[in-house]
């Protein structure tokens, strides 16, 4: 039998209809695609092929060294400067040893660092999440990539909630332009699966990110800081308002929709009702989609954020109520399952538990070790990434629906980890 293109097997793994098979029906398939991408890498990206020439694992290498070759997530926030926008030649640089097709490109210094990401985005996809330090991450993303996440993003949303999706409103409390992932791919994905989408903020720019979680090292950017919170409170407030409004009119309407949010944003939201003594009752099938976990609030528990959403707006959480988990390195979203189920990982994600020596945990019964993840749809950078969290894997599957394959139970840092991610970073520019 003649071999696929690389091209063909993936668009032949991401359907939503292979996260109701067997997954050992495509995990030599997988593993397949994955050796691949590793000579892939191997030959187009100066990193990885560095770290395999100190692990000397071979470009012919075979599915059990890979292990030794993951990058570590840190890596995508290793460029040499603070300010890429003031010295873009040494951060393009560091950029191109990541990727594996450099970008022969001059931009010149520009005055803020939105200015330079946007005209860097003629030539690639930059797209950020950043943790308490300030310093991003950012992740090189060319046509083929992003068209990849969006797909995987949007196959197993369907997969997970159903084809009834496809005709729903949604109604997104996110900014429409930003490169902060968590705000870019949900409305890609929405556009993708529906359509009919309503966005609630216009523009949240990576100045005001870094300027908001990047540590203050003197008193003007103390200030400005200071500022930045106080208008990040007012932003929060009129999103509410206009979340508010937009809910109001489907309720009015009886109309399905999808509403997304980070759970503070979310939470905050239904507070509000209920202490106005209002109940938006969501119509039929809609459904409340959050991410990137519960982060900001103290002593509230995720059982008490899923009364909320049953008090405030009807969702019987935790069906109907799906939160995914997922991170700016990886190209696909983890969901949990509208029947109330755990994150399912789709098949065309390879997922490792590390052990605190970085070997591989047994792939049978409930494991616990750090995420780590072999990634064959990243085409412009590595995608064999070991994260900072430590996670809790039954490979035996979900206990509440019937979709095979392994689900994460829990989630939460490795100890000494910086607490990160996309979920948090819009927390904090939105006030929290």
């Amino acid at each position: 039998m003649q071999q696929l293109t690389l091209t063909s097997s993936l668009n032949y793994l991401l359907k939503k209809e292979n996260l109701w098979r067997p997954r050992e029906k495509f995990e030599p398939f997988l593993e397949e695609i994955i050796l691949r991408m590793h000579r892939f890498y191997y030959e187009r990206s100066a990193i990885y092929r560095r770290v395999c020439e100190i692990e000397n694992v071979s470009e012919r290498a075979k599915i059990d060294d890979l292990f030794k070759v993951m990058l570590v997530d840190k890596i995508f926030k290793s460029y040499p400067t603070e300010y890429p926008e003031k010295e873009p030649e040494k951060f393009l640089s560091w950029l191109n040893k990541i990727m594996t097709k450099p970008l022969k490109v001059r931009i010149e210094p520009q005055k803020s660092l939105q200015s330079f990401l946007d005209k860097l985005s003629g030539y690639i996809w930059l797209s950020y999440s950043s943790g308490t330090t300030g310093r991003f991450s950012f992740i090189p993303r060319d046509e083929k990539t992003v068209e990849y996440c969006i797909k995987s993003y949007s196959e197993a949303a369907v997969a997970i909630s159903g084809d009834y999706v496809r005709k729903m409103h949604f109604i997104l409390a996110l900014p429409k332009k930003t490169h902060l992932f968590i705000s870019w791919i949900p409305k890609e994905v929405a556009e993708r699966i529906s359509g009919k989408v309503t966005i609630l903020l216009n523009q949240v720019s990576a100045d005001i990110v870094r300027a908001r979680t990047k540590p203050p090292t003197c008193f003007s950017e103390k200030m400005k800081a200071s500022l930045i919170g106080v208008l990040g409170n007012i932003m929060k407030s009129q999103l509410i308002k206009k979340l508010y409004r937009e809910v109001k009119k489907a309720v009015e309407k009886g109309e399905e929709v999808i509403v997304f949010g980070s759970m503070p944003v979310m939470y905050a939201f239904c507070k509000k009702l209920l202490e106005r003594g209002e109940r938006l009752e969501l119509p039929g099938r809609s459904i409340v989609v959050t991410g990137g976990g519960f982060k900001l609030e103290k002593g509230v528990s995720l059982e008490d954020f899923r009364r909320m959403l049953n008090e405030a707006l009807g969702i019987p959480a935790p069906e109907r109520h799906v939160d995914g988990y997922g991170m700016c390195e990886c190209n696909a979203l983890f969901y949990s399952c509208v029947e109330g189920g755990e994150k399912h990982i789709p098949p065309w994600i390879k997922p490792v538990l590390l052990d605190e020596e970085l070997n591989p945990l047994p792939e049978h019964g409930r494991q616990t070790g750090r995420f780590a993840f072999f990634d064959p749809l990243a085409q412009s950078y590595p995608g064999f990434i070991i994260t900072g969290d430590k996670v809790t894997i039954n490979w035996n599957g979900c206990s509440k629906c019937s979709r095979e394959g392994p689900v994460i139970e829990s989630i939460e840092r490795v100890k000494s980890e910086e607490g990160r991610g996309c979920a948090l970073v819009l927390g904090k520019v939105l006030g929290e």
